[in-house]
């Protein structure tokens, strides 16, 4: 039996040991009531004992009892014995599984598992669970938590899409929601109630960058004597830039699309945290299906094979432009965590070893044909894999004027209720070489000065 998706460094190539499946409870978790019943009854029940009378041929580890039935991209595996069928079965609620056995895509593939391992040995956790979406893994980690109803905490300038969810939850009833901005983590007993389940929150945030102290908010809910568990979505600084579980982090909901994959082809998300708090998030994936597919899981370990690489080079690229942009005199505010202007410098000193490759900021636009004008000229400057585009992390640059990108459906007075200006730029740096971003930005604020002359 494996240690397999613990953060503990240890491996096997023989027997798979899912985080949501640890002995002792898998068979409650996964079974029906009347089955459970049976468990119990154990040699009384005539499965039970066809099962303990399966030849020990069959329940040698050596033995592969199933097999995808429709080639490597099967979603389903079967067996070409009852006896076979039985004892994937029973690996599988033991949580025993051969890293080449599977029964149902939507429960997990050899390939989904080994994903789930490399990420929780990243991110130094027990285990992890990966998901068809960066929100699927949010959805399904809050739906777990505020099973019930209850009051959670987030961060006000947090991920709209996140904050949008927990607000419509919020509406329907049962659930009460406190959105405080990031003042409010420094006194966050003011906020705590004794039904309060979580603390949620993006570090740093989108597309502001700001930066929550983990460990700061950990140390007020144990001062509290509160149960709340702290839930971390660390999009923009996973390790090896940040350590959100080390930090005190309960679960980090991480996208897999960006950073981690780092190759703008991959669509997933994930969650990591210790196995008991995974167990019933597992079973809300078994149900819904919204795993991560094979093919994208494939594209999460080939971005880990050069993560710490392509890290380096875009905290290098990030610090580079920060520093170019906060002597421009068109840029009127400049948003890096990593830069000395940050309002949360201190705090990301403290808990950043490295502060990432996107930069936002503002420009002296005084319409939105200006800031075209600068992101025009910034991607016609550029290697031919820039693009004006939401998300970031791969190795081209992506450049984003915010209001049009990622709040074209909001009113004026929804993004002015966000702090959203129409001359705000999120950019995504890539891995490209600064001179080729020195050269792109300087093509921009030329275009930009020239522009607003001619008005």
């Amino acid at each position: 039996m494996s240690n397999t998706a613990l953060g503990n460094g240890t491996h096997t190539t023989t027997a798979t040991r899912s985080p949501e499946l640890a002995a002792g409870q898998l068979a409650e978790l996964v079974a029906s009531p009347a089955s459970r019943t049976e468990v119990v009854q154990g040699a009384q029940d005539p499965m039970r004992r066809f099962v303990e009378e399966i030849p020990a041929s069959i329940r040698d580890w050596k033995t592969i009892v199933s097999e995808p039935i429709a080639g490597p991209n099967s979603t389903t595996h079967g067996s070409k014995t009852l006896q076979d069928f039985a004892e994937l079965k029973r690996r599988e609620l033991e949580g025993t599984l051969r890293d080449d056995e599977a029964e149902y895509v939507r429960y997990g593939t050899p390939i989904t598992r080994q994903t789930e391992r490399e990420l929780a040995q990243l991110f130094g956790a027990e285990g992890a669970l990966v998901f068809c979406s960066g929100m699927a893994a949010i959805e399904k980690t809050l739906e777990s938590v505020l099973d019930g109803g209850g009051h959670i905490i987030v961060f006000a300038q947090g991920y709209r899409q996140t904050n949008a969810l927990l607000e419509r939850w919020a509406k329907r009833g049962g659930l009460e929601l406190s959105m405080i901005p990031i003042e409010g983590f420094n006194q966050l007993n003011e906020h705590l109630r004794p039904d309060t389940k979580a603390v949620f929150f993006e570090t740093p945030s989108n597309p502001f960058l700001r930066v929550v102290d983990v460990g700061g908010v950990k140390e007020q809910l144990v001062r509290a004597g509160s149960e709340a568990l702290l839930i971390v979505d660390d999009t923009f600084s996973p390790p090896p830039n940040q350590n959100s579980i080390a930090l005190g982090a309960d679960l980090v909901v991480p996208s897999l699309t960006k950073y981690l994959s780092g190759s703008n082809q991959v669509l997933g998300g994930a969650v990591m945290g210790r196995a008991e708090l995974l167990r019933p998030i597992s079973e809300l994936r078994s149900q819904c299906g919204n795993i991560s597919r094979d093919n994208d899981c494939q594209g999460v370990l080939d971005g880990l094979t050069t993560l710490h690489e392509r890290i380096e080079r875009s905290n290098e690229n990030g610090m580079h432009v920060a520093e170019l942009l906060a002597r421009n005199p068109h840029v009127s505010t400049l948003y890096y965590p990593g830069h000395s202007s940050h309002p949360d410098y201190h705090i990301a000193q403290a808990q950043m070893s490295g502060f990432g490759g996107v930069v936002s900021f503002r420009i002296k636009a005084h319409d939105l044909h200006a800031v075209a004008a600068f992101t025009n000229a910034f991607v016609k400057a550029s290697p031919e894999g820039t693009f004006i585009a939401p998300s970031f992390g791969g190795e081209f640059p992506l450049i984003s004027a915010v209001a049009v990108v990622s709040h074209f459906r909001q009113s004026a007075a929804e993004r002015a209720s966000r702090g959203i200006p129409i001359d705000l730029i999120r950019l995504s740096v890539g891995t490209i070489p600064k001179q080729q971003l020195t050269d792109a930005l300087a093509a921009g604020f030329q275009a930009l000065e020239s522009y607003q002359k001619g008005q």
